[in-house]
Order: C-alpha cells, then sequence, then structure tokens
C-alpha cells in the first residue's frame, strides 16, 4: 500500500512539472532570468524629481536631444505643433510647442535658435529644472551665472558655455520659472517680439 502511494505522488509530481513546463528551455531561460533579476525590493528607484533625466530631455546650451540649436527647422518640424505662437503676427520668428509639451523651439529664418522650457521634465545636466531654488541654481554654476534684471519680473541669469551658446534661467521668488538653451536668442525677453 506504501509503495502504491509513492509512486502516485511521483506520477503527480512529474504530472505537474509537465505542466508548468520544466524542462522547457524557454521555462527554464525565464526561470533563470527571474533568479538573477533583482526583485522590486532590491531596485534604488529614484524620486520623481531626481536630478538625473532622461538623455532624450537634458536641456544644454545646444538645446536637446532630437533638436538641436542651429538646425533647420524642417529637420525636427514633425516633433512639433504646426501653428507657431506667433503665427498671426508674421515675420521670420516663431516659437512652436514640442507635441508632447514639453519644450518649445524658438525658429528664426528657418533655423532653431533656442530651446525653451516653462514647466516641469526636462533639467540641466546639473539637475536644474523648472521649480529649482535660486540656491541651487547657484551651487550648479556658480560663478558661471552673471545675473540681469529682468524688465517685468525677477531676475534672469545667464550661464555662457562659449561666445554665442548658453542657457539662460528667469528666477522669480527664488525659484527658476522659465530656462532656455540655445545662441544670443535667449536674451529676448518677450519671445520673438
Amino acid at each position: 500500500m506504501k509503495l502504491a502511494v509513492v509512486i502516485l505522488a511521483i506520477a503527480l509530481l512529474l504530472e505537474g512539472c509537465e505542466q508548468a513546463g520544466v524542462g522547457d528551455e524557454a521555462h527554464t531561460a525565464a526561470a533563470a532570468d527571474a533568479a538573477i533579476a533583482p526583485q522590486p525590493s532590491e531596485v534604488a528607484t529614484a524620486a520623481p524629481d531626481a536630478a538625473q533625466p532622461d538623455a532624450a530631455d537634458v536641456l544644454s546650451a545646444q538645446g536637446v536631444t532630437g533638436a538641436p540649436v542651429g538646425s533647420s527647422w524642417k529637420d525636427v518640424a514633425a516633433a512639433f505643433e504646426i501653428k507657431g505662437a506667433y503665427a498671426e503676427v508674421g515675420g521670420t520668428c516663431d516659437v512652436y510647442d514640442r507635441l508632447d509639451g514639453k519644450l518649445s523651439a524658438m525658429v528664426e529664418d528657418g533655423t532653431i535658435t533656442r530651446i525653451e522650457v516653462r514647466e516641469g521634465g526636462i533639467r540641466t545636466a546639473d539637475g536644474i529644472g523648472i521649480g529649482s531654488s535660486l540656491a541651487a541654481l547657484q551651487e550648479a554654476y556658480g560663478n558661471q551665472l552673471a545675473a540681469e534684471e529682468n524688465p517685468y519680473a525677477g531676475q534672469d541669469f545667464f550661464v555662457w558655455q562659449s561666445k554665442d551658446r548658453g542657457l539662460v534661467f528667469h528666477v522669480e521668488a527664488g525659484r527658476v520659472k522659465f530656462m532656455a538653451g540655445g545662441g544670443e536668442s535667449i536674451r529676448y525677453v518677450e519671445g520673438c517680439l
């Protein structure tokens, strides 16, 4: 009787293994990957406001990935809204919002001259973004910052990375409210006007 129970137990175990796919190469590989992969509790997760943005969303004096300053508008226009902010005004300058709403591109005479950010989600390589404190901005850039009073409100802080490329951070009430990277157009206080 005991022998019959043992044989039945072994038969049930083997049946269960076949149903689970044990011995199957795909299942074995998946099990090995699962054994090696870190468990959710083992993975360090960054806070939503961490200073390490997606590489495509890092603002620099050269713009952002996919919309470099100096590039032809025709080469990147598909990622932006069709109608610019100054369409009714006419002229050779306009500002277009990227389709995801994270940034805008200033285009002058068919060339991107600055990338501007007004909402969170995009940061500089030094971790500065919309909402960053003036203290954090000063810590990140130190004596590279050149402050100028804004004619409307707050102050503008410039970081020139070459004679014709830089970053500007508009600060009000101790917080970054706007930032842009590009050429001389980063000095334009009223956009294209």
